[in-house]
C-alpha cells in the first residue's frame, strides 16, 4: 500500500514488514520503520511476528503515518513521520484481519477495514472500524450495515476513501460496484 505526504511516498513493504520512505524525485528509498522497531513498542511481545502489509493513512496534520499488523496482535500503529518511531494506537478484540485498506476520516479518525478470511479466521464477516486519536475503537460500518447496502455479505478487497465533503466511498468486490455514504457531520465523523 502507498500514500503521498510532504513530497515523499510512504509504502508498506510486506516482505520486510517495514514502512519505507521514498523520494520520488531521486528514487532514494529509506526504511522509516523496520520490523524490529515494531517489536520494540512498549507492551508488545518480543517474539510476535508483525505482518505489516496493511493499508496506510496519514494523520490530518501530516505528522503521523498509520499502518496495521494483521497477525496475532491485530494492532493499528502510528509512526512519527520524522523519527520513524512507532507507537500503538489501538488493539481490539474485534480486529481479525487488518491486511487491507485504511484511510483518515475528515475528523482525523482512522478508518480501517477488517477483511475476514474464511479459511482461518474466527469471524467470517467484513467490517469497517473507526479508531479515534485516543485509541478508542468503534464500528464505523458493521457487517449488517454493509450487507444491507450491498445486498449480500461484502468483500472489502476493493478499497475506500473520503471525498472533500466527507462522503465515504467503498469499492465492493463481490458486486463490482462503488457505494457512497453521504456525510451527515464530517467534523463528528458521522
Amino acid at each position: 500500500h502507498i500514500t503521498l505526504q510532504g513530497g515523499f511516498l510512504y509504502v508498506t513493504d510486506s516482505e520486510a514488514d517495514a514502512l519505507l520512505k521514498i523520494d520520488p524525485s531521486t528514487g532514494t528509498t529509506t526504511v522509516l520503520t523496520s520490523a524490529i522497531d515494531f517489536t520494540d513498542v512498549g507492551g508488545m511481545p518480543l517474539d510476535i511476528d508483525f505482518d505489516i502489509k496493511s493499508g496506510i493513512a496519514v494523520s490530518p496534520d501530516g505528522t503521523k503515518i498509520y499502518v496495521a499488523s494483521d497477525d496475532a496482535t491485530s494492532t493499528v500503529f502510528e509512526v512519527d513521520i520524522t523519527t520513524g518511531t512507532p507507537t500503538v494506537l489501538a488493539t481490539d478484540p474485534g480486529f481479525d484481519d487488518l491486511e487491507v485498506f485504511m484511510t483518515s476520516a475528515p475528523n482525523g479518525d482512522v478508518i480501517v477495514a477488517d477483511d475476514a478470511d474464511e479459511l482461518d479466521d474466527v469471524t467470517t464477516v467484513d467490517e469497517i472500524f473507526r479508531v479515534d486519536d485516543s485509541g478508542t475503537v468503534s464500528v464505523f460500518l458493521s457487517a449488517a450495515e454493509l450487507a444491507l447496502a450491498v445486498g449480500e455479505q461484502v468483500d472489502l478487497d476493493g478499497g475506500f476513501a473520503f471525498d472533500d465533503f466527507g462522503n465515504f466511498y467503498l469499492a465492493e468486490e463481490n458486486t463490482d460496484n462503488i457505494y457512497r455514504w453521504f456525510a451527515i457531520d464530517p467534523a463528528a465523523g458521522t
